[in-house]
């Protein structure tokens, strides 16, 4: 005796549902690594403009001399190099805020463990 299902028995579609949910899954991921790119994206663009307001303040002093020739640019000059680790450093600032990681994070970290060594030498100085 093969038992027939009724008629009156909805078939549900689950090899489509489960289709339709990957698919809902797929969109939200990527939906999340767009806003992830956004936001370094973002990051990336404040620590250049940070740059440009250094460049412009450091070139563009009227108040101290002796700085007008300083290329930030220039690959061959050791400021560029510098200006290159700080504006990265910045990059990890901005994305260490807003809860992602950066290479540059632990270098800053290691950055600041050495001032705090410092201060409290200069500390022992004076006492």
């Amino acid at each position: 005796m093969s038992e027939k299902i009724p008629n009156n028995v909805i078939q549900f579609p689950t090899f489509e549902r489960v289709k339709q949910v990957i698919s809902e899954r797929i969109d939200e991921e990527i939906i999340k690594a767009d806003i992830i790119d956004d936001q370094k994206e973002e990051c990336v663009e404040l620590a250049h403009y940070c740059f440009q307001l250094i460049d412009q303040a450091v070139r563009g002093n009227e108040f101290i001399d002796g700085f007008d020739d300083m290329d930030f640019l220039d690959i061959n000059k050791p400021e560029m190099k510098d200006m290159s680790a700080i504006i990265n450093m910045l990059a990890a600032t901005f994305y260490r805020y807003k809860g992602m990681k950066h290479p540059f994070q632990e270098t800053l970290d290691n950055a600041n463990d050495k001032l705090n060594e410092l201060i409290l030498e200069c500390e022992d100085d004076f006492d």
